[in-house]
């Protein structure tokens, strides 16, 4: 319950900052974007952190399409092996291996309103 009420108030944080500390991309936003990549595509089932999808956020969602859609992100990035290594590696918690389907909402391909919301100065 304390994480979903983190996300809940980095949303409306997001809502009035382009980044989390504001216009500029951080190393805050590499930590925290990297972490929302993962959350939908594995976090969401394997770890059953299912009370919400991060697609369901107004601001965290966008927020995190913006981070992954960066060119330097999406080129280091293949959600594909990430679901693999999870669901496959961890035998305690998927003893089976099955990898669960991605909801089409999760794809962080879809567009992002971030430069609508905060034009470059």
């Amino acid at each position: 319950e304390a994480m979903f009420s983190i996300l809940d108030e980095l949303d409306q944080h997001l809502s009035k900052n382009k980044w989390m500390l504001g216009d500029e991309f951080s190393v805050l936003d590499l930590v925290v974007g990297v972490t929302l990549t993962r959350f939908d595509a594995v976090y969401y089932v394997h770890f059953m952190c299912c009370k919400k999808h991060i697609y369901e956020y107004e601001y965290l969602s966008n927020f995190t399409r913006a981070f992954y859609q960066i060119p330097e992100v999406k080129a280091s990035t293949d959600i594909d092996v990430c679901r693999q290594h999870y669901f496959k590696s961890h035998y305690a918690i998927a003893p089976m291996k099955i990898i669960a389907a991605l909801n089409p909402k999760a794809d962080l391909s879809l567009p992002h309103n971030r430069d609508e919301l905060f034009p470059s100065k």
